[in-house]
């Protein structure tokens, strides 16, 4: 999801691709870059993340939590509670909580 340079990537970006995405295919896009930058912030290979692994149990702590929250706010352009992988310390969990509130549900009602 980052461009070569590492640059972070621009405000609803991601946003905008699950939008354009088909919906089935939303929650396997979140959970690859939510993997991506999970893995960056605890020196982990994204698949080495699984989506029950408990992520403080990995080692996320309170800095890398407010960290990603913000990341995260900027690119679904969302407001998120401070306790967001509190709240939601699995992956599983998380990405079904971000499509819900970005109202981009994995299923379409039409499917």
């Amino acid at each position: 999801m980052l461009n070569e340079t590492n640059e972070r990537p621009v405000a609803g970006r991601v946003l905008e691709m699950l939008r354009t995405t088909p919906p089935r295919l939303r929650e396997e896009l979140l959970l690859e870059r939510l993997r991506e930058d999970l893995g960056e912030r605890l020196g982990l290979e994204p698949s080495q993340i699984g989506t029950r692994d408990n992520l403080m149990e990995l080692g996320v702590d309170s800095l890398m939590a407010i960290e990603f929250k913000s990341r995260f706010e900027s690119e679904l352009c969302l407001r998120l509670s401070s306790t967001l992988l509190f709240d939601h310390p699995e992956l599983e969990s998380l990405v079904g909580f971000l499509l819900e509130v970005a109202e981009l549900s994995p299923r379409a009602p039409d499917e």
